[in-house]
């Protein structure tokens, strides 16, 4: 049967989609339908871009390595150093020397619980961690609160490029730790 003697039963409604009259076999117009539905995957799933924007907020990666305090007083010299143990936590250790001497020192967890995440630190001497509740996270800075602490009561932790710093603060007083990497 010849291309012109083919029997399309309703000849006025295929002629009518451009798209089928363009192809001349069933080949191209498979290839041309599995192209359409592939292209067409994800778009209007606005809950891709919600998992995408939670797994950024649960990121604190830009907080690992070793960080040295550049506004400390005097002879004393701070550090702070964070890990990566596993997706859900990391550990930091701060500490600040004097002459050689350590005269503080504490380590610091952030931990996801059950969907929640938390800043737990553990001054030397404390027999329980302090936790503060994460209550604002972005890509590269979160805030962590705890209205029942004496001091401090809230603690932020931005980057700015190259540079790390973290706020301690409440009851009216502020003390700002500004780290560049070491």
């Amino acid at each position: 049967m010849a291309e012109a003697d083919v029997y399309l039963p309703y000849p006025l409604v295929w002629e009518s989609i451009p798209l089928i009259t363009y192809c001349r076999s069933m080949k191209q117009l498979y290839i041309i339908f599995i192209l359409s539905v592939l292209s067409c995957g994800g778009k209007g799933n606005d809950g891709n871009l919600a998992v995408a924007v939670a797994v950024a907020e649960t990121d604190f990666d830009w907080l690992l390595g070793s960080w040295e305090r550049m506004n400390d007083e005097g002879e004393n010299f701070t550090y702070e150093t964070w890990l990566k143990i596993d997706s859900s936590t990391y550990h930091g250790v701060g500490h600040t020397l004097l002459n050689a001497d350590t005269v503080w020192q504490e380590e610091m967890r952030l931990v996801n619980i059950a969907g929640r995440w938390n800043l737990e630190v553990f001054s030397k001497g404390d027999t329980a961690a302090t936790v503060f509740s994460l209550t604002d996270i972005t890509p590269e800075a979160f805030t962590s609160q705890n209205a029942e602490n004496d001091f401090p009561k809230q603690i932020k932790y931005y980057r700015n490029e190259e540079y790390l710093k973290a706020i301690v603060s409440g009851e009216g007083m502020e003390i700002s730790f500004d780290f560049k990497r070491n």
